[in-house]
């Protein structure tokens, strides 16, 4: 007895002391070129710096390096996503900063004016506050605060220094948040965005020729065809949340078509052909088909009037989550313009809609 007594106790006390199997940068949540899994631009990242950012964990744990002009975005309830809920107030400032926090680090390369914004802010919803923090101790500590801001903080920056970009939840709220570095000299600004498709990629095919309705012996009539990319990435309007897209559209043959269905002939849309996109790691090809029920609630809702045929989700509010998640695309054909705003994405079931693309495109009506 005395000896399954002990063969117990062994494994227990492992577990009590710890076993440290993890690298130096477990807690930078990320891919293997350093960028995050979740609340992150995709963007150009960061040069390497000699900290590690588990080692400048402290009262926050920065998710990440940045660089100016960097956008960020996430979840302050997403733990899983780099929350933490350590800091409750600043030297900076009177209040209660109950809700999670998100930190990250940013490196000074020259010195200069800084700017830590939100963007597209709603405090009455959901109230994040601004903070930047010394990284002079090496470690992110509520302590070090040098500045807060309610929507914008601005800072002056000296070069080869590190800063701690902190959002942080005021009396306990959290919630989904967009907010971008910006610099009045940098060294180093990211790259512009490609703005025309490689010649060795063209788009083949007609998305207007065989379309694929709810049922093959369905009426569909093509609307429009959309083929000419007039802006490849948009910034957010709203739609589905806020956020950044990470994939510039350089290329696309799209379909709005109407069909019916059913004995009745119930109204119904179809969005569908094929995209041709680009990110800051790789390129390729892309199809959409979408189906969007005439009048209907939800996100699956089409409304057409003479002005415009609106493919969108008219309740942002209430995004449709499957179990495993899944891609959301919604449109929105304007017929004076002939013109086609996409926005397509994937909803992960847990935490902040992952936006994709979002561009703008000329169309041909029929």
């Amino acid at each position: 007895m005395r000896l399954q007594q002990l063969l117990l106790l062994v494994p227990l006390s492992m577990l009590l002391m710890g076993v440290d199997t993890c690298s130096d940068d477990a807690y930078d949540m990320g891919n293997s070129d350093g960028a995050p899994a979740f609340g992150s631009s995709g963007g150009s990242g960061a040069d390497a710096l000699p900290a590690s950012l588990s080692s400048m964990t402290g009262d926050c744990a920065p998710i990440k390096r940045l660089r100016c002009g960097d956008p960020v975005w996430g979840d302050t309830s997403n733990y899983n996503g780099g929350a933490t809920s350590v800091i409750n107030g600043y030297p900076v400032s009177v209040g209660n900063y109950s809700g999670p926090e998100m930190a990250w680090v940013y490196h000074a390369e020259v010195s200069g004016e800084v700017t830590w914004r939100l963007l597209n802010p709603e405090p009455t919803w959901v109230n994040h506050d601004l903070f930047v923090l010394s990284g002079a101790m090496g470690r992110c500590l509520a302590d070090g605060a040098l500045a807060r801001g309610f929507n914008e903080v601005v800072f002056d920056a000296r070069a080869g220094e590190d800063y701690f970009l902190v959002i942080d939840g005021y009396d306990g709220d959290q919630g989904r948040f967009d907010a971008q570095l910006e610099c009045e000299n940098d060294a180093a600004p990211p790259a512009a965005p490609p703005t025309a498709p490689p010649p060795s990629t063209p788009l083949t095919g007609n998305s207007c020729a065989n379309i694929q309705g709810m049922w093959a012996t369905d009426s569909i009539e093509p609307i429009a065809r959309c083929k000419s990319v007039l802006q490849p990435a948009i910034a957010d309007l709203g739609w589905l949340g806020d956020s950044q897209p990470i994939e510039s559209i350089l290329q696309a043959d799209l379909c709005v078509a109407r069909g019916t269905w059913g004995y009745n002939d119930h109204p119904y849309y179809v969005l569908t052909g094929k995209v041709f996109g680009q990110t800051a790691y790789s390129s390729a090809e892309r199809g959409i088909h979408e189906t969007f029920w005439a009048g209907e609630d939800g996100h699956e809702h089409g409304l057409e009037d003479s002005s415009s045929v609106d493919l969108r989700n008219r309740d942002v509010s209430a995004a449709i989550i499957e179990p495993m998640g899944h891609w959301i695309s919604e449109a929105l054909l304007d017929k004076s313009a002939d013109t086609l705003h996409v926005r397509r994405g994937f909803d992960p079931s847990i935490g902040s809609f992952e936006l994709h693309n979002q561009f703008l495109a000329r169309c041909s009506r029929f």
